[in-house]
């Protein structure tokens, strides 16, 4: 289990807690190699906002990345879908670079409210990456 150091902010206006923080170190030698065969590959960060005591979690989150090479224009097509973000984001990149700052990376992830998260608590971030996740439906069959 590797340990993250993240960021938090807290947005007055909003109401709202942040949490900006990397994983691209978790994205190995072999997912990269799947990122360009052209089948899309989707990265999924869930994570759960824990007070100090390390009870029941106070809030949840996720970001998802679907990610697909395209061959002709040799561009990398990512959909990134956030809490904080009514619909997805769709977005071009030519870089592996590219896709790690978009997918490996988390800037400014929506992790909790006012109403979650009272003012002057500690919190803790218990963060889990999949990659291509099986739907529980196929799981079942």
């Amino acid at each position: 289990m590797a340990q993250l150091e993240a960021k938090f902010t807290w947005e007055p206006q909003s109401r709202a807690l942040f949490a900006t923080f990397s994983f691209r170190h978790l994205i190995d030698d072999e997912i990269r190699r799947k990122l360009s065969r052209g089948l899309p590959t989707k990265i999924l960060l869930t994570a759960l906002v824990r007070r100090e005591d390390g009870g029941q979690p106070v809030s949840t989150t996720y970001q998802s990345c679907t990610i697909t090479w395209h061959v002709w224009e040799e561009m990398y097509r990512l959909e990134v879908s956030r809490p904080n973000f009514p619909t997805v984001t769709r977005h071009w990149t030519p870089t592996l670079n590219g896709v790690l700052r978009r997918c490996g990376e988390a800037q400014q992830l929506l992790i909790a409210d006012s109403a979650q998260l009272p003012n002057g608590q500690t919190v803790y971030l218990d963060a889990t990456l999949r990659i291509n996740p099986i739907s529980e439906e196929l799981l079942g069959k």
